[in-house]
């Protein structure tokens, strides 16, 4: 028995696109349904149209003047194209396939065949380095992956009009009163429907925090909680981000999902391919796909600063 490095490429052949696109759905950002999604964007800058109307109502009879306006604009998000290139020495790989193999032989549930679990871990992977890149990324300051694209924390900074509050480190003890406090700044038109999105540590402190105040009515059987209702506010939901991880204590972004946008290019534009390099006696993978993020409106969106 011997590794065949042709089941790879032709496993990944055969519905290349369909896991590139696996990637994108396997990132938590989309999992979760945090945001808006835009997919099938082509070239480097999607275009967020949108429209705001003031109406001027009036008590005179016969009146046609005309009152109150109409603004048609544009916002942009900046497309970047991502490539997650990577090569393994065939030695290595044949070493994982055999301590793979022993397992199989030996364990009574089905792992699944070695193609399905290899190219499994590396989408998986793949969908966690861009969940971190969708909300952290910064291309002036970001270091490794986070350089690639502006994440949703960097695209909020270059904004114009959207409101700020101080950045605080989260604790137990000031968790709840600090989401009190941007609470307090979000707009009357979205109390009903505005997300709070932080990190999980930070998530993490703001339970133990609802906890503390007897705040949190929960079943000692839950696990795995990623959202919560905040106590006392109309509508205000309360979510762990995964591609938040890592990120400075107290970072946030407040607005409605109808506001914040994640966008991702068309087929041409995402791929997932593997195959066995005879020259240089290697196994290469490479990941292609194309993202950005953006806000419709600046005034609907309260950040840390």
């Amino acid at each position: 028995m011997a590794l065949d490095v042709s089941a790879l490429t032709a496993y990944t052949d055969e519905i290349s696109s369909g896991l590139a696109k696996a990637i994108v759905l396997g990132a938590n950002t989309i999992k979760g349904d945090l945001v808006t999604k835009k997919f099938g964007v082509l070239g480097g800058t999607y275009k967020l149209n949108y429209v705001k109307s003031t109406m001027v109502g009036t008590n005179a009879l016969c009146n046609n003047t005309d009152a109150g306006s109409t603004i048609m604009a544009q916002g942009s998000i900046t497309m970047c194209p991502i490539t997650f290139p990577q090569t393994i020495c065939l030695d290595t790989l044949k070493g994982y396939w055999y301590d793979f193999e022993m397992e199989r032989a030996y364990d009574t549930e089905s792992l699944g065949s070695f193609r399905e679990v290899f190219t499994a871990n590396k989408l998986e992977s793949i969908a966690i380095e861009l969940d971190k890149i969708i909300w952290q990324g910064n291309t002036s300051t970001g270091t490794g992956n986070l350089e690639l694209c502006n994440g949703f924390l960097k695209t909020a900074t270059d904004l114009t009009g959207e409101i700020t509050l101080t950045r605080a480190t989260m604790s137990a003890a000031n968790s709840v009163a600090y989401v009190d406090s941007i609470l307090a700044l979000v707009p009357a038109e979205i109390l009903d429907k505005v997300q709070l999105y932080l990190s999980p540590v930070d998530f993490q402190a703001y339970l133990s925090g609802l906890r503390a105040l007897n705040l949190f009515s929960y079943d000692t059987q839950s696990q795995g909680i990623k959202k919560i209702h905040h106590p006392g506010s109309i509508g205000m939901t309360v979510h762990s981000v995964d591609g938040l991880a890592g990120a400075l204590s107290g970072s946030f972004i407040a607005t409605a999902k109808e506001n914040i946008v994640l966008a991702f290019g068309g087929n041409d534009d995402m791929s997932y391919n593997e195959w066995y390099s005879l020259d240089t006696q290697s196994f290469k993978i490479n990941s292609k796909t194309k993202l950005g993020t953006g806000f419709y409106f600046p005034e609907l969106v309260v950040r840390s600063a």
